[in-house]
């Protein structure tokens, strides 16, 4: 169920913002430069980095994290998505696939980002599956990055103040809903996956000049 709804939004998104398919829904400068902050920082990256961005959408972050990697591979499962991806960051490496079974070896990639990635996935045991094919892709002492995680207990909260915004009705039953279906993790339960999969695992905040810092969460991983 979670895919069927959820593709056909992903790839209406190709024609919309670069913002509009990064998993959050609006953006400006400041707050791209506050993701790509922390997504460098948790990463570590470094010139011999071999950098997979899985759930890449336009390529947003790819194409300001290429100049830093050896060898980026950018992948999503909505093919306009990936389209658009390539013409915006030329030099990366494109491929179809899902999270939870993708097409790569074990340990081919150094560092991974999953951003805003986990909360479309639908339950904790697809979550679960992802988190431990990200490790296995991922070689040993390599990190990864899954950013942009709606905390659970921040749901009702999140909702009720849709209706303050400032956007017609029908727009604003449209966001309720796609919050509804989203997946709402818990922090505690993200982090003992994680470790079951075989990461070493910090959850930490958004940094506080992003407004979705109240309600969501990124994760830190290394792999063991």
């Amino acid at each position: 169920m979670s895919e069927a709804y959820w593709r056909p939004i992903w790839e209406s998104k190709a024609t919309e913002g670069d913002f509009a398919a990064s998993g959050r829904s609006s953006g400006d400068p400041g707050q791209l430069f506050a993701l790509l902050a922390d997504a460098a920082a948790a990463l570590e990256l470094n010139p011999k980095d071999v950098l997979l961005d899985v759930g890449c959408g336009v390529g947003l972050l790819a194409r300001h994290l290429a100049p830093y990697v050896e060898t980026l591979v950018c992948v999503d499962f909505a093919i306009p998505l990936l389209l658009r991806a390539r013409e915006q960051a030329p030099r990366g490496r494109y491929a179809a696939g899902r999270i939870q079974a993708l097409p790569f070896r074990e340990a081919a990639f150094t560092k991974l980002m999953a951003s805003g990635v986990l909360p479309y996935l639908g339950d904790d045991a697809t979550v679960g599956r992802a988190l431990r094919e990200m490790r296995r892709l991922t070689a040993p002492g390599g990190r990864a990055f899954a950013s942009g995680n709606p905390d659970r207990r921040k749901k009702d909260e999140y909702i009720a103040g849709i209706d303050r915004l400032d956007f017609p009705e029908e727009r604003k039953e449209q966001i309720r809903e796609r919050n509804r279906q989203a997946y709402w993790l818990s922090p505690e339960g993200l982090a003992a996956q994680g470790a079951e999969a075989g990461w070493e695992v910090e959850v930490c905040a958004i940094a506080s000049s992003v407004w979705q810092s109240f309600y969501m969460f990124d994760l830190k991983l290394i792999a063991r």
